[in-house]
């Protein structure tokens, strides 16, 4: 699961080029429900969790667009 999840996230930065990016491909690539099974979801009860909201959506796509951009190449 953690090869999928580099894997994914390369797949984000290698499609942020330009910087913008259609609102609905935001909704798509970037909030998704959480996976139950993986236990990062955080909750008062259980593991479900909420996926990424707007604002870190949106942060993610910008950071792998400037701060994130090597996200992935490092030695």
């Amino acid at each position: 699961m953690h090869e999928g999840i580099l894997k994914y996230l390369r797949f984000l930065r290698d499609n942020v080029a330009g910087g913008q990016l259609d609102p609905q491909l935001v909704a798509s690539w970037y909030k998704f429900k959480e996976v139950e099974q993986n236990w990062f979801g955080v909750t008062v009860l259980g593991n479900g969790g909420h996926g990424l909201g707007d604002d870190l959506a949106r942060a993610l796509h910008e950071s792998l667009g400037t701060i994130l951009n090597n996200f992935g190449s490092e030695p």
